[in-house]
């Protein structure tokens, strides 16, 4: 049901990738990553896992456009994930979650976060 998506975060998600695509500076001093240069080679979780947070937690301390873009923080963490997901189910992400995975990480938060 595609529908029962907020068509706001879509509008974000696409602010986000089409900055990607177009518009992001590149150390070469060009612009943009072609629309679907997550695609075209595989991505590491890592990295878009990192994106996704510092995007989160800045929003969070109270800044809601990112600087370098002008594009709100939490477009760009929806472009993030949203790129993980599509390497995950697409089998191109190059899983560099630490090896050993305990799930401890979850276990503490539902212990700490249960009323």
């Amino acid at each position: 049901m595609l529908s029962v998506i907020p068509p706001t975060a879509l509008l974000y998600l696409s602010m986000a990738m089409k900055y990607g695509a177009f518009d992001a500076p590149k150390k070469d001093g060009s612009f943009g990553y072609g629309p679907y240069n997550w695609r075209d080679q595989p991505v590491e979780a890592g990295i878009y896992v990192d994106a996704a947070m510092r995007h989160i937690m800045a929003y969070f301390d109270g800044t809601e456009l990112d600087p370098e873009s002008g594009k709100p923080h939490l477009a760009h963490a929806l472009g993030c994930i949203s790129i993980l997901v599509d390497a995950i189910e697409n089998k191109t992400v190059l899983d560099d979650r630490p090896k050993v995975r305990s799930g401890v990480a979850q276990r503490l938060m539902l212990q700490e976060t249960l009323p």
